[in-house]
């Protein structure tokens, strides 16, 4: 398996969430309410798979060996997407800033993470296509096998020494149940759930 493959299939898992924000952020809309629990399992699977884990991967790792191939790390494509990711870490903490304002039943919470629920979804879509499409196969057109097999090994590390192989498996079975419970169809998370990024 490629070193982009891992990270292509982890965007899947993502955008099953996605899936699930978009439809927490329909319904807050037309109840002028939030799901606590359930808005909170969503950022902390942002925080934790989506940011911490996968764009710790990409970031540590996948664009840190594009640069030692010739890549510029602060513009071109990597610096877009280092700038999304950063982006993407402050509409986070906006959505969790607003479920603690929900809960001390402040009037303004609803919209607040109605807001950054949709600004983060329309990023992350974005994002993952312009990965997938562009990003992704450039790095595949300058890596050798040698530095495939280390980047699948530094993922490995990351998942098992930094996350922790249970975590990573509880965040995939997180976006399970949110794709169950927001009726996500299986269409929209082509890859089989429950897989290991790594295997």
């Amino acid at each position: 398996m490629n070193p982009t493959s891992i990270l292509s299939s982890e965007h899947r898992v993502i955008e099953v969430v996605l899936g699930a924000l978009e439809k927490m952020a329909i319904q807050s809309e037309l109840t002028n309410r939030l799901d606590p629990m359930r808005a909170n399992q969503a950022v902390e699977f942002l925080k934790n798979f989506a940011d911490k884990c996968h764009h710790g991967k990409e970031e540590n790792h996948l664009f840190s060996k594009m640069v030692d191939r010739g890549f510029p790390k602060s513009s071109g494509p990597i610096g877009v997407m280092l700038w999304e990711h950063d982006q993407g870490r402050a509409l986070i903490r906006a959505m969790s800033d607003a479920i603690k304002e929900f809960q001390l039943e402040q009037k303004e919470a609803v919209g607040h993470f109605i807001y950054a629920a949709r600004q983060y979804v329309d990023l992350l879509r974005q994002h993952i296509m312009k990965e997938d499409h562009h990003l992704f196969p450039m790095a595949e057109s300058v890596f050798n096998e040698d530095d495939k097999a280390a980047l699948i090994e530094r993922f490995e590390e990351v998942e098992k020494m930094e996350l922790g192989a249970e975590q990573h498996g509880m965040w995939h079975k997180l976006a399970q149940e949110l794709a169950a419970f927001y009726q996500i169809e299986p269409r929209d998370h082509p890859v089989p759930m429950g897989l290991s990024c790594c295997h």
